[in-house]
Formats: structure tokens, sequence, C-alpha cells
């Protein structure tokens, strides 16, 4: 199956509306980057395919149906920042304003967004209302705290590869210098020697 079938699913191919699903879902970039295109062949569970790409296939064959109701299961975990706002802004606020979504998720950044947050702690439902009803809610700010948390690690884990990196680096830099040294050291001891040897054979050739 390739990656068009995956998206059409049965459905009948539409033009307008499939690029549109393709461009919503932001796969625009990685169907340019893959020889056949659309036409890739999918292996089984999707294992040629990154777990962003196989996530915004899925997502992308959802929008394809146009459903009146769509659940989704944090479909958008797997990517950065930037795609995940477009994703959203794009399919959940664009191809599918008027549906009814439901988006199953553990990123607070989506919550401002939302026309109604659910939130569930432990198994059960803490909380129903609009994002400004919610915004003082203890268990936001709950999440929202481990949420910094998390981001603080993060970088902290950035930060700490980057030097680590930048040690390495350094190492090797000063490696490449005192093996240049060393070399210019026997280059310079191998000079003297034959100078000494060269002026051996003078002294000799002079008796």
């Amino acid at each position: 199956m390739t990656i068009r079938d995956n998206i059409l699913f049965g459905s009948e191919f539409d033009d307008k509306k499939y690029v549109q699903t393709l461009m919503a879902c932001q796969l625009e970039s990685d169907l340019e980057n893959l020889a056949a295109g659309d036409m890739t062949e999918i292996g089984e569970r999707g294992i040629n395919l990154s777990g962003g790409q196989r996530a915004r296939v899925s997502l992308a064959r959802a929008v394809y149906r146009t459903p009146d109701v769509i659940l989704m299961d944090d479909p958008i975990s797997a990517l950065d920042a930037i795609v995940r706002k477009k994703i959203f802004n794009q399919v959940f606020n664009g191809l599918l304003k008027g549906k009814t979504r439901i988006l199953v998720t553990h990123s607070i950044d989506f919550v401002p967004l939302a026309d109604r947050v659910v939130f569930i702690k432990e198994g059960r439902i803490d909380a129903v209302g609009t994002p400004n009803e919610l915004k003082d809610h203890e268990y936001l700010k709950e999440i929202q705290d481990i949420a910094k948390k998390n981001r603080e690690e993060a970088e902290k884990k950035k930060q700490d590869e980057k030097s680590n990196k930048l040690e390495s680096m350094l190492d090797e830099i000063n490696k490449n210098e005192k093996a240049k040294k060393i070399a210019a050291e026997e280059s310079k001891k191998k000079q003297m020697e034959e100078k000494n040897e060269l002026n051996k054979i003078l002294a000799i050739n002079t008796l």
C-alpha cells in the first residue's frame, strides 16, 4: 500500500482536497524527499517512515474523510512545537473547523486554543470548562509546573550535550595540535641527524 492509498483508504480521489490535506498535515516536504513521493510503498507497520511521518499520514487519512466527529489520541505528540502549531491551526481550526474535534493530549500548549477543555486526573474527570474558566484551576497549574520542569530538564540536557560536544571538539583540537607539535619535533630531530651525518661525511673528505 502506498502513502496515497493509506490516506485515501478507499475514498474517491479528489485532487484539490487531497493536496489541501497534505499541506495542512505538513506532509509536503516529506513527500518531496521521497523518491516516489506519495506513491512510496509503506512497509509493514510503516517501518520505512519516522514516528512523526506515521502520525501525520494517519492524521491525513482521518482529515481526508472529513468526518462530523473525530477523536484524536495525541496524533502530533511526536512533532516539534512549530509543526504542532501549524497542524493545530490548519487542521483542527482549519479543514476540520465546524466539526466536533476531540483531542486527547498531554500538551498544555493547546489549552488556550480549545473551545472546551476536560481535565482527566487518575482516570477521572477532574474539571470541565472553557480555557478562560479553567485558567486558574489547580490541576492546570500542576500540569504547567510539570511541563516547565520538563522543559528546563530538556534545556539542561541540550546545554550539557552542547557543552560535551564542545569539550570533545576542544580535546580533538588539542590532540591534533599535540600531534602536529610532536611531528614538527620529530622532523626537526631528523633534520639535525641528517645534518650531523652530512658534517661527518664532509669531515672525512677533508681529512
